[in-house]
């Protein structure tokens, strides 16, 4: 198992011409075969960076369906094994005092 960082996927799909490209697109091209996670965490990171660059097409893509442009699973906080989608709802109903409160 393996987390993977944001900046594997904005060289991978912004940036052909970085010095790291090539390595990293051989790195992504494994992903199926390391059981590769994303935080949820770091998937709005993402999100948030490649709105500006993704038409609304792509960018729903990402958000729905993550796990399906990359080989990655979805890692949630405990207890929130669900969609992007209702993660971000979750997220949005607490209070912020509450989103910064350790669990137990």
């Amino acid at each position: 198992m393996i987390l993977v960082d944001t900046n594997v996927f904005i060289i991978d799909r912004f940036f052909p011409g970085d010095e790291h490209y090539d390595a990293n697109k051989a790195f992504v091209e494994e992903l199926d075969g390391l059981d590769a996670l994303v935080s949820v965490y770091n998937l709005f990171e993402l999100l948030g960076l490649a709105s500006f660059n993704l038409n609304e097409e792509e960018f729903k893509r990402w958000f729905y369906e993550f796990d399906h442009v990359y080989a990655v699973r979805i890692l949630y906080p405990p207890g929130l094994d669900n969609s992007l989608h209702d993660h971000f709802l979750w997220l949005w109903t607490k209070p912020p005092g509450a989103l910064r409160r350790r669990p137990g």
